[in-house]
Parts: C-alpha cells; structure tokens; sequence
C-alpha cells in the first residue's frame, strides 16, 4: 500500500541511518577531548577544544538534519497512505447496500467515527519502525567498521555478543 511513497519513506530512512552515526562519533570525539588535558600549552589546549566544539556543533547541525528530513518524510508519507485508506474504506461504505446502513450499529456517527479512528492506526507502521531499524543499523554498522580500523580481534570478540544482545531486545521488545 506504501508503493507511492517509496521515495519518502527511502528518504526518510537514509536519514535514520545518517542519525544512527551521530552517538558512536560523539562517544569518539569525547574520548578524544580527555587527550587536551594532557597538553601542557595553553594557547595548544584553546586551539584543540574549540576544534572538538565546532566538531561536536557540527555533529549537532546534522542530527538537527537527519531527525527533521525524517520526521517530514515519514510523516508525509503517514499522512498519505491515511488519506488513501480514509478514501478506500469511505468507498467501501458507500459500495453497502441500504440496509447496511439502516442498522443501529452502523449509523453515520459510528461509521464517521470509525472513518478517523482506524485509519490512523495504520500511520506510522511501516515508515516509523523502518526508521528505527535503520538508525539501528547506522549506529553498529559505523561502530563495526570502526572498530575493524582499531583492533579486529576486539570486533571479532564484540560481534560474538551481538546476536544474543538482539534476542534480548526482541524477548523485551
């Protein structure tokens, strides 16, 4: 039913995936702002904070981005496959015969009623739950690959757990 949409919801989960990087590249420029306070020079020390600063100002600006381009697509495509379904199940209505709608529990309260309640339930299944496994992936696939560029017997030690921290989460979840 989202077939329409495809672009927004591919926008929208390029965007998660950018979102996804954001807290492993904080948690690294951190790690590397304890190094300044072993500087001895002042004048060296102010040159490198206000490097990492602008590094984490940056980090900032994107996630500000990323979150907005993929609140705006997701909801954009919501907000269309809700109309298209208010639309199909509105035909639907009309397609009854007489007697259906003579029937105490299909009154047009009711039945208008149902018209802006259950359509909306379909809103954010698709496009919400493909941004959260995106940013998902973004966030151990950019902590993989770096991780391999420091020490791939650590990486190969730390992706021995990642199958049993996801059974986990889906027992939780």
């Amino acid at each position: 039913i989202n077939q329409p949409e495809l672009m927004w919801i591919i926008i929208g989960c390029l965007s998660q995936l950018l979102n996804g990087t954001i807290l492993p590249v904080t948690s690294i420029i951190f790690s590397e702002i304890y190094k300044i306070f072993q500087l001895e020079n002042a004048d060296e020390q102010n040159k490198v904070s206000l490097k990492y600063m602008s590094f984490l100002f940056g980090i900032a600006a994107m996630g500000i981005i990323t979150s907005l381009v993929s609140k705006l697509s997701f909801s954009k495509s919501g907000a269309r496959l809700t109309k298209r379904l208010r639309i199909k199940m509105f035909e639907s209505m009309l397609r009854q015969e007489v007697a259906f709608h003579d029937l105490d529990e299909n009154r047009a309260s009711i039945l208008s009623t149902k018209l802006s309640t259950n359509t909306t339930y379909c809103k954010g299944l698709t496009g919400e739950r493909f941004g959260l496994l995106c940013q998902g992936f973004g966030g151990i696939g950019f902590a993989i690959i770096f991780s391999f560029t420091i020490s791939w017997k650590l990486t190969l030690l730390m992706l021995i757990f990642v199958p049993i921290i996801f059974g986990c989460g889906t027992v939780a979840a």
